[in-house]
């Protein structure tokens, strides 16, 4: 999905098959390549969760203040 400005903050989302396809990635090389790019230059939050549908960006953003949890501090 492309990105999308909430309230003037950036949130990505992406749908994965399964948990195990989601934790490879996140484990790879590009992702962590792109975590530590990421720490010089933002300061943000980061949560996942298991649903059974994709939430609108509505969603997206009031469960992100909700769930999400600090990183890069």
């Amino acid at each position: 999905f492309p990105s999308h400005d909430s309230n003037g903050i950036q949130h990505n989302l992406t749908d994965w098959e399964s948990k195990e396809n989601m934790m490879t990635y996140i484990h790879s090389g590009l992702h962590l390549k792109a975590m530590k790019a990421f720490r010089k230059i933002g300061i943000d939050k980061t949560f996942g969760y298991v649903s059974d549908r994709i939430p609108n960006w509505s969603e997206v953003h009031d469960l992100w203040l909700k769930n999400g949890k600090e990183k890069f501090r």
